[in-house]
């Protein structure tokens, strides 16, 4: 887990300004420190951004002791080629945004929200029988498509957490519930072709003794303020078969409006972020 920041710059000039901009969007689990000197850092829980280029940052570390595959790094302003998987051009990037880099660094599922009751993250293949004991409660539901079998499911969910995850930053995320931890069910972002043009669509599911909890639309929500705050998405669209009134009042609550209906098809509806 992210515990510090550090800021090493050692080649460009920073004001106050930003090193407030960066201050203000901590929050309370995060420190943040300007060393002078690497020796200074401490890279156990800690994300460095640094304006030293990758090899170089890393034989420093050497140099001092420190183990350079403990080092986890993001270029500050650096130029392409210089090593780092991550650059920013800004301090201004947001604590969700550094969170999201040093899971991707270390390889930990990034946590998406905490709710109130809830903890919505990335899946990993190690979630997945948990994940079986879900669907096998959501047997008869018609509106869910089950699992494949286990050893497709796992080479489809290695997949998924590369191209989805890695690549669109979005996906359907795992939804725990604090109190127990246990998992309850799916909810996120997926892809969806829609009068020709890639939309993103909405969706969840909740085990079937953890509904009518309210959780469906806490996880909902956290999902759709985290899409326009972190992600800058626009407008969000929730696929609905004409019969599945539950989802219907769910989207209705979330702000959702009525879109497009086909014949015999399930019906469009559509949020667009204010």
């Amino acid at each position: 887990m992210l515990r510090n920041i550090y800021v090493y710059i050692k080649y460009i000039t920073i004001g106050s300004d930003e090193l407030n901009i960066i201050k203000q969007n901590l929050d309370k689990e995060v420190n943040l420190f300007i060393p002078d000197d690497i020796e200074e850092i401490d890279f156990e829980d800690s994300l460095v951004i640094t304006d030293v280029p990758e090899n170089e940052f890393k034989m420093q570390a050497e140099a001092c002791g420190k183990d350079s595959w403990e080092v986890k790094a993001a270029g500050f302003n650096t130029k392409p080629g210089e090593g780092y998987s991550y650059v920013c051009q800004t301090l201004d990037m947001g604590i969700s945004y550094y969170r999201l880099v040093y899971a991707r660094l270390t390889g930990e599922p990034f946590v998406v929200a905490e709710t109130k009751n809830l903890l919505i993250r990335e899946m990993t293949t190690k979630d997945l029988p948990e994940l079986y004991a879900v669907y096998s409660t959501l047997e008869d539901c018609q509106y869910i498509e089950q699992l494949y079998d286990y050893d497709k499911e796992l080479e489809f969910t290695k997949n998924y957490i590369k191209n989805m995850y890695g690549f669109f930053e979005y996906g359907l995320w795992l939804v725990f519930e604090k109190k127990s931890g246990e998992l309850i069910g799916r909810a996120g972002i997926e892809n969806r072709e829609i009068d020709g043009v890639t939309c993103c669509e909405i969706g969840y599911l909740i085990r079937r003794d953890m509904q009518h909890k309210g959780y469906a639309y806490e996880a909902c929500q956290a999902i759709l303020e985290y899409a326009s705050d972190e992600l800058g998405i626009q407008e969000m669209f929730a696929v609905i078969d004409k019969t599945n009134e539950p989802s219907r009042k769910l989207a209705q609550k979330l702000g959702f409006e009525l879109y497009a209906q086909t014949d015999g098809g399930p019906d469009l509806y559509k949020f667009v972020f204010g």
